[in-house]
């Protein structure tokens, strides 16, 4: 069993439990209705065939309660070109080649759990937000050298959660000339 499947076995039960369907449900149509920014939106997840289906909007619901409340903190590296599809490993590695001194990313590609990784080897800075109605409060986190799972192009948001609760993602969509690294707080 894959852990999507084990994931989507956690979600049907949690579905069954008051309020989460409906809430749920209010996600889906958001996402569907475009209502989140699409940059964002597709650092979560980013779906080729344009059908977004109940895990995803579980899995982004999760991943933008821990965005809200202080528990994920987000930095952009700037990479200056957007991904070329996978097949193309030796063009996206020659855009990964430039990256800001301190990081050092490769991409393999393929269907496995991660496509590559993003390091960096000194101390960085992420922003974290706590929205409290309709105020936003940002803090900074500074952490030291480390690594994370690259996730290229299309992904589905179960992945995205699933890295994040492990501890990190760096997220490479189509369309963005950087890589969001998202690291999970406390």
């Amino acid at each position: 069993m894959s852990y999507i499947d084990i994931m989507k076995e956690g979600i049907d039960k949690d579905l069954c439990k008051k309020g989460w369907a409906n809430c749920t449900a209010v996600y889906l149509k958001k996402l569907r209705k475009r209502e989140f920014n699409d940059e964002y939106a597709d650092i979560v997840f980013q779906d080729y065939r344009g059908k977004i289906t109940i895990y995803d909007a579980y899995a982004f619901m999760q991943v933008h309660a821990m965005r809200c409340s202080g528990k994920l903190a987000m930095v952009r590296v700037y990479v200056g070109a957007g991904p070329s599809k996978d097949e193309k490993v030796k063009e996206n590695n020659e855009i990964l080649f430039n990256m800001p001194d301190g990081f050092k990313a490769f991409f393999e590609g393929g269907k496995g759990v991660g496509d590559g990784q993003l390091r960096w080897e000194k101390d960085i800075t992420l922003d974290m937000v706590r929205v409290r109605g309709d105020k936003e409060k940002h803090e900074l986190l500074t952490i030291g050298p480390g690594a994370a799972v690259l996730e290229v192009g299309y992904t589905n948001a179960l992945t995205t959660l699933y890295h994040l609760s492990r501890t990190s993602l760096a997220r490479w969509p189509y369309g963005q000339e950087w890589i969001t690294l998202m690291k999970k707080v406390g």
